[in-house]
């Protein structure tokens, strides 16, 4: 296994050297007497056995038994949660089908674009998502989820330009929003992304090695972070200020992108409160959308809703 490395053999060697060296002495002296120095010897071995057996014990359980992502994907489970469950297709984007250019003859399309969230960063099977979701309740649509990790609203409608200029058809697309999309505007979350990266790559060898380690070092630097530690407490304020004016300008400008190549733009999923979409209906679900509008413009549609969903619950959360 890939986590059973040369790394983890020596730190499981470690408390077996130091077990031994304890025997070894108390062989030596159980029938002596013991000298002071000796004592000292005895209780410095004794708690590097200790402290050498804390750390394979922490090092196991997040090497092994932690399987799961944090928020900015940085440290070492994240990395290799992201290696075990993320599987790209043709178009380079997490998902278990290859997508077509063309929509076929006689159906629907829905693309889904977003970040993580739509990517289903942290969720282990990719049927699981959302998207994946809706694609088992609609199987007579074809949906495709174009959800990239770390992608703000400006990468979205690049990459919009960029395959419909390829020749990508659409019919329904469906922004998979979050508050962070607007972090382009915002020096402050730009300056936390460098700092964060800068981190990662000056790590020293027990932080690059040592999953128990990497894990304390993160939290660590993440704690002395005010910005970090309230990151979307500053976020949402930037919706207040000129920020979300200029944000708005590059939502319509996606509206409009969208519209041009014979497209609908739907509402958000994960709009935020307090907040009116331009060309949407602001706080709707996504959900309520598919329930409705599909079945509108397609008759044979199936009746009802997604259900108690974990994206039904996502977008009612929002």
């Amino acid at each position: 296994m890939e986590d059973f490395d040369l790394f983890f053999v020596c730190a499981f060697l470690l408390p077996v050297f130091f077990m031994a060296v304890l025997v070894r002495l108390k062989k030596k002296h159980s029938n002596a007497s013991v000298q002071r120095s000796e004592v000292i010897v005895w209780n410095l071995v004794l708690l590097f056995f200790l402290v050498s057996g804390l750390f394979l014990g922490g090092e196991s359980y997040f090497r092994f038994m932690v399987d799961t992502t944090d928020s900015f994907a940085l440290n070492k489970f994240t990395k290799r949660w992201s290696k075990r469950y993320y599987r790209k297709n043709n178009f380079g984007v997490r998902d278990n089908v290859d997508y077509n250019y063309l929509i076929p003859p006689g159906k629907r399309r829905l693309t889904i674009i977003g970040d993580s969230f739509t990517a289903g960063h942290g969720i282990k099977k990719v049927d699981e998502r959302f998207g994946n979701l809706l694609r088992e309740q609609f199987p007579e649509i074809e949906i495709h989820i174009l959800g990239i990790n770390g992608f703000e609203t400006i990468d979205e409608l690049n990459r919009m330009s960029k395959i419909l200029s390829e020749g990508y058809q659409l019919d329904i697309v469906l922004l998979g929003y979050c508050l962070n999309d607007i972090t382009y505007l915002i020096p402050e979350a730009k300056e936390i992304y460098e700092r964060m990266a800068e981190f990662d790559e000056n790590l020293g060898f027990l932080a690059r090695n040592s999953y128990f380690i990497n894990t304390l070092a993160f939290r660590a630097m993440a704690r002395k972070d005010s910005n970090v530690t309230n990151y979307y407490g500053f976020l949402k304020d930037k919706y207040q200020d000129q920020s979300w004016l200029q944000h708005k300008a590059v939502l319509l400008d996606l509206k409009k992108t969208v519209e041009n190549s014979g497209g609908t733009l739907s509402e958000p999923a994960g709009a935020v409160a307090g907040r009116n979409w331009p060309g949407t209906t602001g706080r709707a679900s996504a959900f309520a959308w598919q329930g409705k509008k599909m079945r509108q413009k397609r008759a044979h549609a199936p009746t009802g809703t997604a259900g108690d969903t974990e994206a039904t619950r996502t977008a009612a959360a929002a």
